[in-house]
């Protein structure tokens, strides 16, 4: 059971914060506004003030307890367990309870002549307040928990979505083309400049780029250079066909014919069939 891994942790420093400021805006509102237990014998005035010190104290515990969750995060592997759920709620409770009843005996009854025990305090005063803190505690970790998820998913698309995205780009810095791999068809050179062959909605498409081929080649190592003058994409390879002892590259878009360089066609041959 204590093994059993859970999903809803976040490790975001900032999130653990905003946990900790949620559970104690939550507390001070159950002791205002419900005035249990010894609540309802202070002043306007005494509530605003101890609430406040109460609220502020749970803050600072449950702060105290983040260093120590990301510690045994890490230790585990980037895996959270209900045994590390449960030993977090107990390192809170023993910083909140010590803090509470330091607060308690130095700044509520500084000079009462009978004040509570510490044993007291504990049952009577601690244990039933920090029973309404367990359920928000595990609800606002979980909910915080389902916000990391859901940004890191986020992230993994927006990365994943630019990463599918390639730049071609010329001499000049307007001459730019961003497309995906797939819509790139392949390149031919044209005396300084090169032909950039690609699709748009399915369609062939063309534009010329004052560059060369070369510097295609090196920025984007999918392309595979069949000549001196052309790359293709090796995902629109089709078949090989040969004429006259010329040795030639169908394209599956448009059944395309391209020259293949006799001293390229071995390298051609194990790129197009038989990728890495």
């Amino acid at each position: 059971m204590f093994h059993k891994k859970l999903a809803f942790y976040s490790h975001s420093f900032k999130h653990q914060l905003l946990i900790g400021a949620a559970i104690s805006v939550w507390i001070w509102l159950f002791l205002f506004v419900t005035e249990p237990l010894d609540v309802r014998e202070l002043s306007y005035q005494e509530k605003l003030q101890f609430l406040m010190g109460y609220a502020l104290l749970l803050w600072v515990s449950y702060s105290l307890t983040i260093p120590a969750q990301r510690k045994l995060y890490r230790l585990k592997k980037a895996q959270w367990t209900v045994g590390l759920e449960l030993l977090t709620l107990l390192l809170f409770s023993v910083i909140m309870y010590s803090l509470a009843y330091s607060f308690y005996r130095l700044i509520v009854v500084p000079n009462e002549p009978n004040p509570y025990t510490p044993d007291f305090f504990f049952l009577h005063r601690f244990v039933p307040v920090f029973a309404a803190v367990v359920p928000v505690f595990w609800l606002v970790r979980w909910g915080s928990g389902l916000v990391s998820q859901m940004q890191q998913i986020n992230s993994t698309t927006e990365e994943s979505t630019i990463e599918q995205s390639i730049y071609l780009r010329g001499d000049n810095q307007r001459e730019v083309l961003k497309i995906k791999p797939e819509e790139l068809v392949y390149l031919e050179a044209a005396n300084n400049y090169v032909k950039i062959h690609y699709l748009v909605d399915g369609e062939l498409q063309n534009v010329l780029f004052r560059n060369k081929l070369s510097v295609y080649e090196q920025a984007h190592d999918f392309l595979v250079r069949i000549h001196r003058s052309y790359l293709i994409n090796p995902a629109y390879f089709l078949r090989f066909k040969q004429e006259s002892k010329k040795h030639k590259i169908v394209l599956s878009h448009q059944n395309i014919e391209l020259p293949v360089s006799k001293n390229l066609l071995e390298a051609v041959e194990t790129k197009v069939i038989s990728p890495q």
